[in-house]
């Protein structure tokens, strides 16, 4: 049966790809929950970045995590003005709100619904993004919220005020609980109001404000155990163990004021934005720009970083016995299971990338760790052979393949580029070749003569004397190709997707086990037995499934 043993595995992220060439798609993270965990900050926290929302819908893309922008509503008529944004749960793409209610979606973002058509008793003042990325709630000035997608209403102002009760302020804004499982709603006089398993930590409505507040944000923190309010001089109000001060604009003159703030992913610090888009950061919270001293078309009104990273499991690697094996998560933590000794990780580390795949050294005394970047963790009696510096963006190295005696790997690229380290050879690679998609898995022959390359929608190269059985390039996969195995023999290979089919050529066959629910999660890679009699699939959240003569090994370190 399949075995939920990754306990250690509290990071999350982007596409990564596994020793036999798995790679993650981020939307199929979902079955993750967005709660977070005191081991956070220990993790690959992801790439930094945000964008900066205007009024006339543009959108103002900062840093190497935002990338650039996945287009706007720049130059286009709008029924009513943009009053918020935010990324998608995923990153790859954002939101944008007009106060008619009205939703545009870019990117990776899916649009759910809107209120555009909508009467509304008060305009929309905000949005905020299920955890999941399957829906979004809307919130208005009077309070009321519209949910959209597998966004669960759990409650609005207006039902709690009694007859003939009115709001001593304007709605200005909500954020999500840690759990996604519930919300907080502000007013301008900072008074809270709280729906579903959102706590109450306090609030300034009995406080009196310099300026009014305009927004507020999640913790990320911690257990993302308390949330932050904004005012429009730049004061900053903390509330809840896990939402630390990091400092404010509260005494500093502003030449434009703010308008909305969004925490920084790794929970250490926030950014405020002006309605002239200046950006000011506080904490850890990496400056990537700011669109002051520009010129804008409209006034900024709110900004959104890139989320923390999903949990998910990017690599596994089997003993040479097949008695055991490791998984690795993106943030570089290490499982062992059977015979598999534990031999280091720099999962208690920042690290720069996140880690894309794994491998096992000679008689399985250790294992290599690669990050998207080319940066190399070898433990045990991994050597250390050199490695390729790439960009963990552009060009990310995707994935490591030992030799078969344990004393080389290669690395290759989602371009195709494959290089040898220690005892492998360069048979050949797709530098330079136009790809349908991004190489996404590599798995060897026998006598490490040559490799078979996978890409994304199925399609197979091969270099060396690799020899060609088939793909799955025409067979129009309803999920992308997440891995890539061969037989013992050579003269075959498994290829699977993301809901766990696998797709067998040449002599490979396919062997039963336990069923996969691809509903619930997203397979991210296969592992061969030894015996080439049967493999492992192994999923996002750390499920190991077992079929033919593998085994479901015991967690030991």
């Amino acid at each position: 049966m399949a075995m939920s043993s990754l306990a250690f595995v509290l990071a999350a992220g982007f596409g990564a790809a596994s020793a036999s060439g798995a790679v993650v798609d981020p939307h199929h993270a979902a079955a993750a929950s967005r709660a977070h965990t005191s081991e956070q900050s220990h993790f690959f926290g992801g790439y930094a970045g945000y964008w900066m929302f205007g009024a006339d819908g543009r959108v103002y893309a900062r840093g190497p995590g935002a990338g650039a922008s996945y287009g706007d509503l720049g130059g286009k008529t709008l029924s009513a003005p943009i009053v918020g944004g935010s990324s998608d749960a995923f990153g790859d793409g954002y939101y944008e709100v007009g106060a008619d209610g009205g939703v545009f979606s870019f990117g990776g973002a899916q649009f759910y619904g809107s209120a555009g058509g909508t009467h509304l008793n008060s305009p929309i003042v905000g949005m905020a993004v299920t955890g999941d990325g399957g829906g979004y709630w809307l919130v208005a000035a009077d309070g009321g919220i519209f949910s959209y997608g597998d966004a669960v209403f759990y409650g609005s102002v207006p039902g709690i005020l009694q007859p003939g009760q009115k709001l001593n302020a304007p709605i200005v804004g909500m954020a999500t609980s840690p759990t996604g499982n519930g919300y907080w709603v502000v007013a301008s006089d900072g008074g809270i109001f709280t729906f579903g398993d959102a706590p109450f930590y306090g609030s300034t409505g009995a406080i009196h404000l310099n300026k009014p507040i305009v927004g507020m944000a999640e913790s990320y923190a911690g257990n993302g155990d308390g949330y932050y309010l904004v005012a429009s001089d730049g004061g900053i109000f903390s509330f809840g163990p896990d939402a630390q001060f990091h400092g404010s604009t509260g005494a500093i003159h502003l030449n434009k004021p703010i308008v909305g703030m969004a925490e920084d992913n790794d929970g250490g610090g926030y950014y405020l934005v002006a309605s002239d888009g200046g950006l000011f950061t506080f904490g850890d919270a990496p400056f990537e720009g700011s669109a002051a001293g520009s010129p804008i078309a409209a006034p900024m009104v709110g900004m959104s970083t890139i989320p923390p990273p999903f949990p998910y499991v990017s690599g596994m690697a089997a003993m040479p016995g097949g008695t055991g094996y490791f998984l690795t998560d993106i943030g570089g933590d290490v499982g062992s299971f059977g015979t598999a000794q534990y031999a280091g990780s720099p999962g208690d580390s920042v690290i720069p990338d996140p880690i894309n795949g794994m491998a096992v050294s000679a008689g399985g005394g250790g294992y290599w760790l690669v990050g998207a970047g080319g940066e190399l963790y070898p433990y045990g009696n991994a050597g250390n052979d050199g490695t390729h510096a790439t960009s963990g963006i552009n060009d990310p190295i995707e994935g490591i393949v030992a030799t078969t005696d344990g004393l080389g790997y290669w690395e290759f690229t989602a371009e195709g580029e494959v290089f040898p380290f220690g005892d492998a050879h360069n048979e050949g690679d797709l530098a330079g070749q136009p790809l349908n998609q991004p190489i996404v898995g590599m798995a060897a022959t026998p006598d490490d003569g040559g490799y078979w390359l996978m890409a994304a929608d199925g399609g197979v190269f091969t270099e060396g004397n690799a020899v060609f059985h088939g793909s799955a390039g025409a067979d129009h996969l309803s999920e992308p190709a997440v891995g890539i195995a061969a037989t013992p023999t050579g003269g075959g290979y498994w290829i699977v997707d993301g809901t766990g089919t696998v797709h067998p050529f040449g002599d490979a066959q396919t062997f039963s086990g336990p069923s996969i629910n691809a509903a619930d999660t997203f397979v991210t890679g296969i592992v061969p037995t030894p015996t080439g009699n049967g493999y492992w699939l192994f999923d996002s959240l750390g499920n190991v499934y077992p079929y033919g003569d593998a085994h479901d090994d015991a967690f030991n370190s």
